[in-house]
């Protein structure tokens, strides 16, 4: 499971309404249909994108686990953490396609803290913390069901927050805690999450599933995409020099 949920359809249930101590209203309300993006549409199955900036390390059994954090930090950013009207709702994404790109996004820059910070971040400490960012760009909460349980009855407190589309997160940043920080590393990584989650091509396997095909076949690939090395080179003057035994950016020598 993947954590910023797709919600592209609308659904229509009945819903009680309690008026006082004894009477209920049912009315009709729509309501979103959402469901998980699959793992493969994000960052989290690319294990040669993985492995190639994991060789980079100068301590790559101390350090490769940040890596693996750092885009395994996903699953976990499903549900608001300190607004009120988001604690323990999903955050959902207006589509599939906006869905890859805020995951790919948060998981790119997720690589700074975990290089940097201390050994015992682990992915749920990185989702958390993602998590709280993204509610600054939930544009309104809606009635919301998991796809699985899409038919049955809808309840007062089947909330969820729609964030804002990815094109006008490329418009206005300004809500955005980490740009204040470190300003051309998310505008670096918002053009290279879109720019992945262009190239994930989807197919269904032999159970029908939906899934995507990997972007990086070869090391070789990571540097096809230009933003992606971009983005690269801001990680490198970012982390602590100890880290690294070469730079993110350059291709491997052949």
């Amino acid at each position: 499971m993947v954590g910023i949920y797709s919600a592209d359809k609308l659904g229509k249930r009945r819903l009680e309404i309690k008026k006082g101590m004894l009477r209920k209203k049912v009315i009709e309300k729509e309501y979103h249909i959402f469901e998980e993006v699959p793992e493969s549409a994000t960052l989290e199955e690319e294990k040669i994108y993985k492995r190639h900036l994991v060789e980079r390390l100068k301590n790559r059994e101390k350090d490769g686990v940040k890596i693996y954090n750092a885009t395994d930090n996903t699953p976990h950013i499903t549900h608001g953490y300190e607004r009120e009207d988001l604690k323990n709702r999903p955050i959902m994404a207006r589509d599939l396609q906006d869905a890859m790109k805020w995951n790919i996004l948060f998981q790119l820059l997720t690589h700074i803290p975990a290089l940097s910070g201390p050994d015992n971040l682990s992915s749920f400490h990185f989702a958390e913390r993602n998590a709280k960012v993204l509610e600054n760009f939930v544009e309104k909460t809606v009635f919301a069901k998991d796809k699985k349980f899409a038919m049955s009855e809808l309840r007062e407190n089947d909330i969820g927050g729609i964030l804002i589309s990815f094109d006008e997160l490329k418009r206005n940043l300004v809500t955005l805690e980490a740009k204040r920080r470190m300003e051309e590393a998310v505008d670096k990584a918002i053009a290279a999450a879109e720019k992945i989650a262009e190239r994930k091509v989807p197919y269904f396997d032999e159970f029908g599933k939906r899934k995507f095909k990997q972007v990086f076949e070869s090391p070789e690939d990571i540097y096809k995409i230009p933003e992606l090395v971009e983005f690269l080179k801001v990680v490198k003057e970012v982390v602590p020099k100890d880290v690294l035994k070469e730079p993110l950016s350059i291709p491997p020598r052949s």
